[in-house]
């Protein structure tokens, strides 16, 4: 195998080298100085012109406001600052903050979940069900507002401007995301397929396939503007999308949130970064709890790829992101934080033992592993913990034998698995608090928040159901008789759909993600989709993270799927906008309209779903990695040998 190798260093001509190294240096060459400054003129003039259409559209947009929104998210601010306890109204209604300090708010912060379920009422008739960092922002602008404004006691539609600016933020930092996601998916498109090691070759220890693993000298490369301009304009797309503006500036609702943070997690995801992806995704699920509805898919996508830990770090993060963001509503006492603490001091030890074990001998690791049993067992010996002693031997046993399974260039990583397995420790065997959980998650989910089907503006395929069929949320349909009896409803029977059609755009993805084919945008976007069309219990808002995604990042691979996604975004504007013209009274003449389309739009929105379905698992085109071999004399194939 040596000699085969030196004959095919031996067999590249000179000027095959020389040609290799032009092709390196045309690729790092410096863009035109004149092209460059109107590029960012044209960016520039893109981001101020979206700023002031945003601004006018809110102002134009006053009297059809969804006000219900705004002064529930006022009143559950005001409700967090103020100490209220059983006379909320009075209290609510009382001018200024002026014992606030920060000590004082997080306090208050903490203790919102327990002290709202002691309300006899709750403030504009909805029951509290904020995830914890949107309660978090929630509490800041009020807590900002009444400092400014001493009697800023009842919502004014000037008080909103902070989080418009907070929603153009959002949507701003979704345009970076999809502008680098595009740009990296239309770069990758010309590469060929990287080489993939074989279960059978992997037990026999052989080298991949040579005929795999070619390279081809006259590989397809994409210009140097081509990315960046597809990425502007898919960019562009996201930008001036009128779901997006009516969402986050008429209505003025915060669903945009979750598109950043998708996005951002998703370039992570495929940069090989998923740990990132994992804390970017958890943090966004502490904003807007519907971020989850499609975050498994960074786990199945992995492991129908085969790249098991690749999915492992997606779940280490997002456990490790989750825990610390949510700690002050989590941790009962100082306990939990000395206990976490310790894990990641013996943590940090091991790490230290997996950087210098090669220039030591064994014996030498008591030094570094002693530390780590006091550390790992202490709740258990002063009887600080109530909960099974398994998990701190199990957590024990990681400690010492972890570290013999790294590298150095990976012992970050076993610092983020010891804090994750401390995480679940705290969670299971030391005192916690879950009312974070069950009222800004579970509660959403269940069928008390919402005892229909559908709502009658969400066109989907629970409206059709509902309207045309007549079935109910927990209406029995049919009865499983293996191997338990058990009685599957209408609402048990649609999320098995939704649960379905994400494991098949997971087997599409990574498939697509295996051949570097663009298509694994789709695949990973069509979730958001489906989720809206065929699960129950759907808001109108929310088809607008399918649609909004779906007409941005086909860009990178069909103009048609681009049309469909600006189609699902003008059919979500009309489903909104009826809602908001309805609750202010408004009846133009077209308004009737759209209400008798009802439920057909549904079975337009069911239809495009199904379309993106049908597209995620087609192949597309074939890439032409190889040109036509006009050159094939000058320089000959290259191979190599991982």
């Amino acid at each position: 195998m040596p000699h085969q190798q030196d004959q095919n260093h031996l067999s590249i001509s000179p000027s095959a080298t020389q040609m290799a190294l032009s092709r390196r240096r045309r690729k790092f060459r410096v863009p035109n100085l004149s092209w460059s400054l109107a590029a960012i003129g044209l960016v520039t003039a893109i981001i101020i012109s979206g700023v002031i259409l945003r601004i006018w559209i809110f102002h134009w947009s006053t009297p059809i406001h969804y006000t219900p929104d705004m002064r529930n998210i006022w009143d559950w601010g005001s409700f967090t600052v103020k100490n209220t306890k059983h006379n909320w109204i009075r209290t609510l209604n009382r001018p200024g903050v002026t014992d606030m300090t920060l000590p004082v708010f997080l306090h208050r912060l903490a203790d919102v979940y327990r002290r709202s379920r002691a309300l006899p009422g709750s403030p504009a008739g909805y029951q509290l069900d904020y995830p914890t960092w949107r309660i978090a922002v929630a509490g800041i602008w009020v807590w900002m507002e009444r400092s400014l404004h001493a009697y800023a006691t009842v919502w004014r539609p000037r008080y909103m401007i902070p989080l418009l600016w907070l929603n153009t933020a959002m949507e701003l930092c979704g345009c970076i995301g999809i502008f680098l996601l595009v740009r990296h998916w239309v770069v990758r498109q010309t590469r060929p397929p990287p080489a993939r090691r074989k279960i059978r070759n992997f037990i026999l220890h052989r080298s991949p396939d040579l005929a795999d693993t070619e390279i081809q000298p006259g590989a397809v490369r994409s210009g140097f503007w081509k990315p960046w301009m597809a990425g502007v304009l898919a960019a562009s797309l996201f930008w001036f999308n009128p779901n997006v503006i009516q969402s986050a500036h008429t209505w003025v609702q915060y669903d945009v949130w979750v598109i950043p943070f998708y996005i951002v997690g998703l370039y992570l995801a495929s940069v090989d970064l998923f740990f990132l992806a994992g804390v970017v995704i958890a943090v966004g699920s502490l904003l807007k709890g519907q971020e989850l509805f499609c975050a498994a898919m960074f786990i199945f996508w992995p492991i129908f790829e085969g790249l098991f830990l690749r999915a492992w770090e997606y779940i280490v993060g997002l456990v490790v992101a989750a825990g610390l963001c949510n700690s002050i509503w989590l941790f009962a006492g100082p306990a939990d934080w000395y206990y976490l603490a310790g894990v990641l001091i013996a943590g940090l030890t091991g790490t230290a033992w997996i950087i210098v074990h090669h220039h030591m001998r064994w014996f030498y690791a008591i030094l570094f592993f002693l530390p780590a049993i006091p550390l790992a067992l202490w709740p258990w010996w002063n009887h600080t913990a109530h909960g099974p002693s398994w998990m701190a031997l199990v957590l024990l046993a990681w400690l010492l034998a972890g570290p013999w399974l790294f590298r150095p260039r990976r012992a970050w990583f076993f610092v983020a698995i010891s804090a994750a397995m401390a995480m679940a420790v705290l969670a299971i065997s030391m005192p916690a608090h879950w009312l974070w959980l069950k009222t800004g998650f579970l509660f959403g989910a269940s069928v008390r928040h919402t005892n229909m089907l559908s709502l009658p503006n969400a066109d989907g395929l629970g409206l059709i159901l509902q309207d045309n069929f007549h079935w109910g949320l927990t209406e029995k349909v049919f009865t499983l008789r293996w191997p338990v009896v058990y009685t599957v409803n209408m609402r048990l029977l649609l999320v098995a759909i939704v649960v379905c059609t994400e494991l098949v755009c997971a087997w599409a993805a990574a498939r697509h993600h295996r051949r570097n084919n663009p298509r694994f945008l789709l695949a990973m976007v069509t979730p958001w989709i489906t989720v809206f069309a065929f699960a129950p219990c759907m808001f109108e808002r929310y088809l607008l993270w399918g649609s909004a995604m779906l007409a941005s990042v086909a860009v990178a691979f069909d103009a048609g799927l681009v049309l469909l996604g600006l189609l699902l975004s003008v059919l979500s504007v009309l489903m909104t906008l009826t809602v908001q013209l309805g609750f202010n009274h408004f009846r133009p003449h077209w308004l009737a309209l759209i209400r008798s389309a009802e439920p057909g739009m549904a079975y337009a929105v069911v239809l495009a779903a199904l379309i993106c379905l049908y597209c995620s698992l087609r192949s597309g085109r074939n890439i032409p990695y190889d040109e036509p071999a006009k050159h094939a004399s000058e320089v000959p194939s290259c191979r190599y040998i991982s």
